[in-house]
């Protein structure tokens, strides 16, 4: 892999963006099926 030639703080924020992206979508989805659920 060679995670000697990327600094750490690079992954750690490259991890928490991702972990904060996929936790905003899931929101946003449960947000709009439960939207969906109560207009239907």
């Amino acid at each position: 892999m060679g995670s000697m030639c990327h600094p750490p703080i690079v992954i750690v924020s490259l991890s928490f963006s991702f972990l904060y992206a996929s936790t905003y979508v899931a929101d946003l989805a449960m947000l709009l099926s439960f939207r969906l659920y109560r207009g239907f």
